[in-house]
């Protein structure tokens, strides 16, 4: 089975009622999961947030729609210091970096809006909801 998982740029998307998002998302033949490390960006964007309470409530009910939330552990370590060390000249932000291993580590496709950093990382299979649609 193919999984998907979907970053915080898409997240935020769906919540704000962009339409190739939630489309990309309701058309997808598979697992749909996201990572802890996507979970806690979120969480920032909420606590920033000056409708604190009833953004975390959204996010907390579209989580139910989610399969699953990839922890980043041990081998999504390795893989990210491999990644690191690999791309070293390349400016990706470290949580990125930890998405890309997690989804790497657990053979799945990052489904995301932010492809500037991402493309930058080898065998990473990335799906953009606005391509995707169009």
């Amino acid at each position: 089975m193919n999984r998907y998982l979907v970053d915080s740029s898409v997240f935020v998307a769906v919540l704000r009622g962009r339409e190739p998002a939630r489309k990309l998302l309701e058309s997808i033949a598979g697992e749909i999961v996201t990572s802890s490390v996507c979970l806690a960006e979120l969480y920032e964007g909420v606590y920033r947030s000056k409708k604190q309470v009833e953004n975390e409530r959204s996010l907390l009910k579209f989580l139910t729609t989610f399969d699953g939330i990839l922890t980043f552990g041990t081998q999504e370590a390795n893989m990210f210091g491999k990644l690191k060390v690999l791309l070293k000249q390349k400016p990706i932000p470290d949580m990125d970096l930890q998405i890309a291993a997690t989804c790497i580590q657990n053979d799945s496709t990052l489904v995301t809006y932010d492809e500037r950093h991402f493309n930058q990382v080898p065998h990473l299979n990335i799906l953009n909801p606005q391509s995707a649609i169009n």
